[in-house]
This record gives structure tokens, sequence and C-alpha cells, in this order.
């Protein structure tokens, strides 16, 4: 990088000072190394223009990358929810049926809209728990 430096200075330097000899002479020979200098600093621009288009590229892959882990995490922990919101219905209606068997009249007050709720309810807190 410092050699490009280098060299942009030296192209600058001299792109300038043939540019203004041939404003006041008219010389040809000015021009031309004028316009060689100029070439030369549309070469390094174009060489860092490369560059830094490689490293948005690089940084852009990279981000979606990451994304893409993020999302598949996401629907990691939807299945473990779900799979946890499952496992609480299940011990739930296990309960249910051996507290039937023990006391028929207690469940049968409780709606299964009221039982279901507290397992939603019950699995989304142990789902937030979890992140």
């Amino acid at each position: 990088m410092l050699q490009m430096d280098s060299q942009w200075k030296t192209l600058l330097s001299s792109y300038n000072e043939n540019y203004m000899q041939y404003g006041l002479t008219r010389d040809q020979n000015y021009k031309q190394s004028a316009d060689a200098a100029k070439q030369g600093l549309d070469n390094i621009l174009a060489t860092l223009k490369a560059q830094v288009d490689d490293q948005n590229k690089a940084i852009s892959e990279f981000n979606n990358s990451n994304i893409k882990n993020q999302i598949n995490d996401l629907k990691n922990q939807e299945a473990d929810l779900r799979q946890s919101m499952l496992s609480q219905e299940d011990m739930l209606t296990t309960a249910q049926m051996r507290q039937q068997q023990v006391s028929p009249n207690f469940f049968s007050s409780i709606s299964k809209e009221n039982i279901i709720g507290i397992s939603v309810l019950t699995a989304v807190t142990i789902g937030l728990a979890l992140l």
C-alpha cells in the first residue's frame, strides 16, 4: 500500500507539472507525459476500486451467512419449543387421567380450553427462559 501511495504522489505530481507545462507551451511531449501520468492514476484507482469491491463482497457474504445461521438457530428454538409444548400437553393429559381416577369431579369443573391455555402459557414461559 505504501508503494501505491508513493506511485500515486509521483504520478499526481508528474501529471500536474506536465499538464501545466503543456498549457504554457503547447508542447505535445508535455501533453503525452500528462496523459501517461493520468492513465497511471486511473489504473491505481481501478485497482483500489476492485479491492474495495472484493472486500464489500466478502463482507456481504459474511453477513448473509451469519443471517442464515441466526434463522436456523431460531428454527431450532421453535422446534424445541413445540416439542416442549407437546410434552407439557402429554404430561397434562396424563395428570388429568390420573386425577380423574382419583377424583372424577375435580377436572369436570375446569374446561379443556383453560387447561390447554395453562399448558401453552407454561410452554411459552419455558421457551422464553431458554432464550
